[in-house]
Protein backbone atom coordinates (compact mmCIF):
# COMPACT_ATOMS: atom_id res chain seq x y z
CA UNK A 1 0.00 0.00 0.00
CA UNK A 2 1.32 3.47 -0.87
CA UNK A 3 1.69 6.36 1.55
CA UNK A 4 -1.47 8.41 2.17
CA UNK A 5 -1.75 11.64 0.17
CA UNK A 6 -0.98 14.65 2.33
CA UNK A 7 -3.63 17.40 2.58
CA UNK A 8 -3.22 21.00 3.79
CA UNK A 9 -6.47 22.81 4.70
CA UNK A 10 -6.50 26.62 4.42
CA UNK A 11 -9.58 28.49 5.67
CA UNK A 12 -10.08 31.28 8.18
CA UNK A 13 -13.08 29.44 9.66
CA UNK A 14 -12.10 27.02 12.41
CA UNK A 15 -15.49 25.36 11.94
CA UNK A 16 -14.93 24.72 8.24
CA UNK A 17 -11.37 23.46 8.85
CA UNK A 18 -12.92 21.00 11.30
CA UNK A 19 -15.64 19.93 8.86
CA UNK A 20 -13.11 19.31 6.09
CA UNK A 21 -10.81 17.42 8.47
CA UNK A 22 -13.68 15.19 9.61
CA UNK A 23 -14.62 14.51 5.98
CA UNK A 24 -11.12 13.15 5.35
CA UNK A 25 -10.36 11.39 8.65
CA UNK A 26 -10.43 7.64 8.65
CA UNK A 27 -9.58 7.36 4.94
CA UNK A 28 -6.50 5.23 4.45
CA UNK A 29 -5.37 7.05 1.30
CA UNK A 30 -5.68 10.66 2.58
CA UNK A 31 -4.21 12.38 5.63
CA UNK A 32 -4.59 15.97 6.84
CA UNK A 33 -1.06 17.17 7.66
CA UNK A 34 -1.67 20.83 8.39
CA UNK A 35 -4.04 23.76 8.74
CA UNK A 36 -3.72 27.47 8.05
CA UNK A 37 -6.08 30.40 8.62
CA UNK A 38 -4.91 32.52 5.66
CA UNK A 39 -2.78 32.45 2.54
CA UNK A 40 0.33 33.75 4.28
CA UNK A 41 0.19 30.96 6.86
CA UNK A 42 -0.44 28.49 4.02
CA UNK A 43 2.87 29.41 2.38
CA UNK A 44 4.69 28.66 5.65
CA UNK A 45 2.73 25.47 6.35
CA UNK A 46 3.21 24.06 2.84
CA UNK A 47 6.98 24.26 3.31
CA UNK A 48 6.71 22.57 6.69
CA UNK A 49 4.27 19.77 5.91
CA UNK A 50 4.89 19.17 2.16
CA UNK A 51 1.27 18.53 1.08
CA UNK A 52 0.25 16.64 -2.05
CA UNK A 53 -2.86 18.84 -2.35
CA UNK A 54 -4.13 22.08 -0.79
CA UNK A 55 -7.76 22.87 -0.01
CA UNK A 56 -7.98 26.67 -0.16
CA UNK A 57 -10.66 29.21 0.75
CA UNK A 58 -10.88 32.40 -1.31
CA UNK A 59 -11.91 35.06 1.17
CA UNK A 60 -9.57 35.22 4.17
CA UNK A 61 -7.84 37.96 6.16
CA UNK A 62 -4.12 38.81 5.80
CA UNK A 63 -3.75 37.08 2.40
CA UNK A 64 -6.71 35.78 0.42
CA UNK A 65 -6.75 32.64 -1.68
CA UNK A 66 -6.58 34.47 -5.02
CA UNK A 67 -3.36 36.19 -3.93
CA UNK A 68 -1.90 33.00 -2.42
CA UNK A 69 -2.65 30.72 -5.40
CA UNK A 70 0.08 31.99 -7.79
CA UNK A 71 2.57 32.13 -4.92
CA UNK A 72 1.79 28.50 -4.09
CA UNK A 73 2.34 27.49 -7.72
CA UNK A 74 5.53 29.52 -7.96
CA UNK A 75 6.95 27.61 -4.99
CA UNK A 76 5.51 24.21 -5.93
CA UNK A 77 4.58 24.00 -9.64
CA UNK A 78 2.03 21.29 -10.25
CA UNK A 79 0.75 21.21 -6.67
CA UNK A 80 -3.03 20.83 -7.01
CA UNK A 81 -5.16 23.39 -5.20
CA UNK A 82 -8.88 22.82 -4.70
CA UNK A 83 -10.88 25.97 -3.99
CA UNK A 84 -13.66 25.63 -1.40
CA UNK A 85 -15.83 28.73 -1.58
CA UNK A 86 -19.22 30.03 -0.50
CA UNK A 87 -21.91 30.44 -3.12
CA UNK A 88 -22.42 34.06 -4.11
CA UNK A 89 -22.04 36.09 -7.28
CA UNK A 90 -18.85 37.64 -5.95
CA UNK A 91 -17.41 34.26 -5.02
CA UNK A 92 -18.49 32.78 -8.36
CA UNK A 93 -16.44 35.46 -10.12
CA UNK A 94 -13.49 34.86 -7.79
CA UNK A 95 -13.81 31.09 -8.30
CA UNK A 96 -13.52 31.55 -12.06
CA UNK A 97 -10.51 33.79 -11.49
CA UNK A 98 -8.98 31.02 -9.35
CA UNK A 99 -9.48 28.48 -12.14
CA UNK A 100 -7.73 30.83 -14.57
CA UNK A 101 -4.92 31.18 -12.02
CA UNK A 102 -4.40 27.40 -11.95
CA UNK A 103 -6.78 25.98 -9.34
CA UNK A 104 -7.40 22.28 -9.97
CA UNK A 105 -11.11 22.42 -9.13
CA UNK A 106 -13.78 24.23 -7.12
CA UNK A 107 -16.21 22.99 -4.50
CA UNK A 108 -19.02 24.96 -2.84
CA UNK A 109 -18.88 25.18 0.95
CA UNK A 110 -21.56 23.08 2.65
CA UNK A 111 -24.72 24.71 3.89
CA UNK A 112 -26.82 23.56 6.82
CA UNK A 113 -28.32 20.09 6.55
CA UNK A 114 -27.19 16.49 6.74
CA UNK A 115 -27.78 15.67 3.07
CA UNK A 116 -25.70 18.68 2.00
CA UNK A 117 -22.91 17.60 4.38
CA UNK A 118 -22.92 14.08 2.92
CA UNK A 119 -22.84 15.46 -0.62
CA UNK A 120 -20.01 17.81 0.33
CA UNK A 121 -17.98 14.95 1.83
CA UNK A 122 -18.49 12.72 -1.22
CA UNK A 123 -17.51 15.50 -3.63
CA UNK A 124 -14.56 16.64 -1.53
CA UNK A 125 -13.07 13.17 -1.26
CA UNK A 126 -13.55 12.55 -5.00
CA UNK A 127 -11.89 15.86 -5.93
CA UNK A 128 -8.94 15.36 -3.55
CA UNK A 129 -8.37 11.83 -4.83
CA UNK A 130 -8.61 13.03 -8.43
CA UNK A 131 -6.20 15.91 -7.77
CA UNK A 132 -3.58 13.66 -6.24
CA UNK A 133 -3.27 11.26 -9.14
CA UNK A 134 0.04 11.65 -10.93
CA UNK A 135 -1.62 12.26 -14.31
CA UNK A 136 -3.69 15.13 -12.88
CA UNK A 137 -0.58 16.71 -11.37
CA UNK A 138 1.29 16.35 -14.65
CA UNK A 139 -1.53 18.05 -16.60
CA UNK A 140 -1.60 20.91 -14.09
CA UNK A 141 2.19 21.38 -14.21
CA UNK A 142 2.13 21.41 -18.01
CA UNK A 143 -0.70 23.97 -18.08
CA UNK A 144 1.12 26.22 -15.62
CA UNK A 145 4.39 25.91 -17.56
CA UNK A 146 2.64 26.91 -20.81
CA UNK A 147 1.45 30.21 -19.32
CA UNK A 148 3.28 33.44 -20.09
CA UNK A 149 5.38 34.73 -17.21
CA UNK A 150 3.74 37.34 -14.97
CA UNK A 151 5.06 40.89 -14.79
Amino acid sequence: MSEPRRVLIVDDSTVLRGIISRCLEGLSDLRVVGWAADGQQALVEMERCKPDVIILDIEMPVMDGITALPLIHRRRPGLPVIIVSGLSRRNAKLSLEALRAGAFDILAKPEAGVSDAETFQRELVAKVRSATTSSAQLRLAEALAARPAEG
